[in-house]
């Protein structure tokens, strides 16, 4: 897979701005009716990434947040 300066940066941008989301979300405190059970603001990332990027980039993304975030 042959990647570019700028699609690499925008991937490292995308993955950070997930990263800080999920941050937050873990600091939200937020009362459902399933114990455990979040927002999921970190996917929203996912989607921008989904329409931008292709699937396989966005792979890269997805799997870089959870990484970086466990």
């Amino acid at each position: 897979m042959k990647m570019n300066t700028r699609k690499l940066a925008l991937i490292a941008v995308l993955i950070s701005q997930a990263m800080i989301l999920g941050f937050i979300e873990r600091f939200l405190p937020v009362n459902f009716i399933v114990p455990g059970a979040k927002l999921g603001l970190a996917n929203i990332i996912t989607l921008v990434a989904l329409y931008i990027l292709t699937f396989r980039e966005t792979t890269l993304v997805l799997v870089g947040r959870i990484v970086l975030l466990s």
